[in-house]
């Protein structure tokens, strides 16, 4: 059974009381949030419309978790869809460092299952890697220096002891080289403004058809694709399913300009893991890209079994 720790000053749990396993916990208080707050707890949910909470600042707040469990994966919640696109705006340039994702209140239970499910997973790979992390507070600062960056944080740079104090580990962007993308969007601009945001962190691969998008996945290893769902002649969600055939590790993030859930519910049917809805910040696109790859490299880490 996974549970929500809900921060507000109003009691909205009874939204997810339709949600299978799952629990929900609310606090009126940040102060009995972080008194809830234990290795039972899969998410935290901090309705921003209240913010700040007991007149703590939500920066303040959201460290106070970190500080308690670096682990729990933090979702800022929302109650109208008039309120998320003025969300979006005022974080069009950063998100609050810590929060992983927005959740709509007023979403359907689809919705919100599937935003917690997403939620509950990265709460639970991040957690397993709690062996492999010797020092907590080096990890947030790993977190941190590359806030506004897509970097991921690399096996070796996870134990302290390989550095002196006075020579901390720069971002290794070598690492992140390792990874491919592959930017499908038949708007050059659009296309060119992705790649531009990536191509000093990631390889790139580029195509602005279906056809030509399974083409690369066929002759190279694609790590991610950035799906857009409106392509010419073939649509994009028509080859959600195609791509993890022809290669079942890759990932995939569709990109929309229509908010409509049901269209995006198909395509994580199919195999995508998460979508990103236009207009969207180049922060927003970065942090999604990061979270995908993290997730690659901590699950490559468990799967060796190994201690750092």
């Amino acid at each position: 059974m996974d549970s929500i720790l809900l921060i507000s000053t109003s009691n909205v749990s009874y939204l997810f009381k339709n949600l299978k396993n799952c629990t929900c916990i609310f606090c009126p208080t940040a102060e009995a949030a972080l008194s809830a707050l234990d290795s039972s707890i899969h998410c935290v949910i901090i309705d921003v419309e209240l913010a700040p909470i007991d007149n703590l600042e939500l920066d303040s707040l959201i460290d106070a978790i970190q500080q308690k469990d670096p682990f729990v994966t933090l979702l800022l919640g929302i109650h109208s869809s008039s309120a998320y696109d003025s969300m979006m705006s005022k974080y069009m340039q950063t998100i609050p460092f810590g929060i992983s994702q927005f959740i709509q209140f007023s979403g359907s239970v689809t919705e919100l299952s599937w935003v917690l499910s997403y939620a509950f997973f990265q709460t639970r790979l991040s957690r397993q890697m709690a062996p492999f992390i010797s020092d907590k507070s080096h990890y947030l600062s790993l977190l941190k220096s590359r806030k506004n960056t897509a970097c991921p944080i690399s096996k070796n740079e996870l134990n302290p002891t390989q550095h002196s104090k006075n020579h901390p580990p720069k971002i290794q962007t070598d690492v992140s080289k390792q990874f491919t993308l592959l930017i499908v969007e038949d708007e050059d601009l659009i296309r060119k403004h992705i790649v531009a945001l990536f191509s000093s962190t990631f390889s790139i691969k580029e195509a602005d058809t279906a056809e030509k998008a399974l083409a690369t996945i066929r002759e190279h290893t694609i790590d991610l694709v950035l799906l857009d769902i409106t392509l010419p002649e073939k649509r994009g969600i028509a080859i959600v399913s195609d791509i993890k055939t022809l290669s079942p590790k890759t990932d995939i993030i569709m990109i929309t300009a229509h908010g409509d859930f049901t269209l995006i519910e198909s395509c994580i049917r199919d195999g995508a893991i998460d979508y990103i809805v236009k207009p969207y910040s180049k922060h927003y696109l970065r942090q999604a890209v990061k979270r995908v790859i993290q997730n690659k490299i901590f699950t490559a880490i468990l799967e060796e079994r190994q201690p750092l």
